[in-house]
């Protein structure tokens, strides 16, 4: 079936800084268009060829895949998944997850969500490793001395729990900041307002 005009073609964006968003939503843009048009699956490496402009074609070139290969589109995808989305390497990934820390302007679930999105790089066995080393990361890179030190005398702690404590301890903070900035200002109008009735009264 031809395609509709009015569709256009998507293009993957090469120059994108994030090639794994870049794959991703090219694929998607693509899948989409290739199910709205009805185009065989046998047919499907000629519009991702296109679709990828001369270094996809450079690409499938290098790769030797042959003509009967191409007739699965899933064999056309891994090449350019491959190419362009690099497989984390775990250990380095762990050891920069432990470097971590959280910022001076950072919530802590600004820090967490950092965390999390690193430790998804770090292949780690289960989600509850990943999650116990998220927890020890947060009680080592906490800013706040305080809460640091009621984190570390928990055993049993949780990530849940870990995040819950310091949001709490955030939340009361701002608060405290706030009822003393609120009382300065009280202070300074009513001074204001002394200095202004005994100037007023100096005149008379």
């Amino acid at each position: 079936m031809a395609g509709n005009p009015q569709i256009p073609l998507p293009y993957l964006d090469w120059d994108n800084p994030n090639k794994q968003k870049a794959f991703h939503e090219w694929q998607d843009f693509m899948t989409s268009y290739l199910t709205i048009h009805k185009i065989e699956n046998e047919n499907h490496w000629n519009y991702i060829l296109i679709s990828s402009g001369p270094k996809g074609r450079d690409l499938l070139l290098a790769s030797n895949i042959s003509s009967e290969e191409k007739t699965n589109p899933e064999n056309v995808w891994t090449i350019f998944k491959n190419h362009l989305i690099e497989k984390p390497n775990k250990w380095v990934q762990r050891i920069e997850l432990q470097s971590y820390i959280q910022k001076e302007p950072e919530t802590i679930e600004e820090f967490v969500l950092r965390l999390k999105t690193k430790a998804e790089k770090c292949a780690f066995a289960t989600i509850a490793v990943k999650e116990e080393r998220i927890t020890e990361q947060i009680i080592k890179g906490c800013k706040y001395q305080e809460e640091k030190k009621k984190l570390l005398g928990k055993p049993d702690l949780t990530l849940v729990q870990a995040i819950e404590m310091v949001k709490n301890y955030e939340s009361t903070t701002s608060s405290l900041t706030d009822c003393k900035s609120a009382s300065k200002y009280s202070e300074r109008t009513e001074h204001g307002q002394m200095d202004f009735v005994r100037h007023r009264e100096s005149r008379r």
